[in-house]
């Protein structure tokens, strides 16, 4: 709804295109990262220290791995 309002009072060429990054790319974002924080907390909370680094390590490594096959897909 408020990407919606930000294309309809945007006198740009791009409205649409910006709307769409700031609801699909920034509060897209927003919502996993929050959720990867979740998890995170909740395994520390539980004193599950190696299952919180586990979550970091294999999160990190998945996006970096996933960036990688979008960048070799683009070439």
């Amino acid at each position: 709804m408020g990407t919606q309002w930000l294309a309809s009072h945007l006198a740009h060429p791009r409205a649409a295109a910006v709307s769409a990054f700031v609801g699909v790319g920034v509060l897209g974002g927003l919502k996993t990262y929050s959720a990867f924080q979740v998890h995170v907390f909740a395994a520390v909370a539980r004193d599950a220290w190696g299952m919180a680094a586990l979550i970091v390590v294999v999160t990190v490594l998945g996006c970096l791995a996933a960036g990688g096959v979008a960048l070799a897909i683009a070439r």
